[in-house]
């Protein structure tokens, strides 16, 4: 981001009031299409980790499997998703969590494992418990155009593997829903999230109420009238001057292991041993 917390001299012990004093007026303005994409990917894997969205990820399975004609045995019935990227630290040691990458070959190709993490969104990985196999599958996201996603120029300079797809696009009445595509010869599965998608639309309410934090400051009267978010966005406010690590541990108290990025202990049924 062209105005991160990094660059502040009390890094990584800042506070909310320090980013926008040492900051330009309006900067959030500047960072809100970069975090509308690329904070969308964060919120979304904790969302896709969460199982109000397994049948999502039921879905985005079984097609994978029948556009590759793969065997995934019911031993694999665990996943998880993982942030992906080398703009991202959560991504470092994603290599040490998978043995083998889905699909095994396009091409005549064999993937690259490192160059995918570096260069994908999110990575899925199914799980065995009885043979400790982990299958990873990657793929990218498109917080803002996800129509982009649907034409060929989109894929000139993205890799072979990603094989499926997360993206935000216009429209209504569907919410969100899951789509085969292939372009330049390779098969997808899309996952699409309409914009007025409570999964989108709530992301984007916090991005608005942070801009007028930054604006207004903690003396702000804005409210949702939605008593859970505005017990948390004034929860926001007392820690103004606090250290942000102070915030996080706190706002972390309130959550379970699953609704953060991490494992997802969750049966899939469909899922089995991968033979292409």
């Amino acid at each position: 981001m062209n105005h991160s917390p990094m660059n502040l001299r009390s890094y990584p012990n800042w506070s909310l009031s320090e980013m926008r004093g040492d900051l330009p007026l309006n900067f959030f303005n500047e960072l809100e299409s970069y975090i509308r994409n690329w904070g969308f990917q964060y919120f979304l894997s904790v969302f896709m980790n969460n199982k109000m969205s397994s049948e999502i990820v039921e879905q985005l399975v079984k097609n994978l499997s029948d556009l590759y004609n793969a065997n995934f045995s019911t031993n694999f019935n665990n996943y998880a998703f993982y942030i992906s990227g080398h703009d991202s630290a959560l991504s470092h040691g994603l290599l040490d969590r998978f043995t083998e990458v889905f699909p095994p070959e396009l091409r005549e190709n064999k993937p690259d494992s490192s160059i995918l993490i570096a260069q994908s969104d999110l990575c899925l990985i199914l799980t065995s418990p009885k043979t400790n196999n982990k299958v990873a599958i990657f793929g990218e996201v498109e917080g803002t155009y996800g129509n982009d996603m649907s034409n060929q120029s989109y894929w000139r300079n993205k890799l072979d593997f990603c094989v499926f797809t997360v993206g935000v696009i216009e429209g209504s009445g569907k919410g969100t829903y899951v789509a085969n595509s292939c372009l330049n010869g390779i098969d997808r599965v899309n996952i699409l999230f309409e914009k007025k998608h409570p999964v989108v639309a709530d992301f984007q309410t916090v991005l608005n109420f942070m801009k007028i934090l930054f604006v207004e400051g903690p003396s702000t009267k804005i409210q949702l009238r939605d008593e859970e978010f505005d017990y948390f966005f004034n929860k926001v406010k007392s820690y103004w001057k606090r250290p942000i690590l102070d915030l996080i541990n706190d706002m972390q108290s309130y959550f379970e292991r699953s609704q953060v990025i991490g494992f997802m202990k969750n049966k899939i049924s469909i899922i089995t041993d991968i033979q292409a």
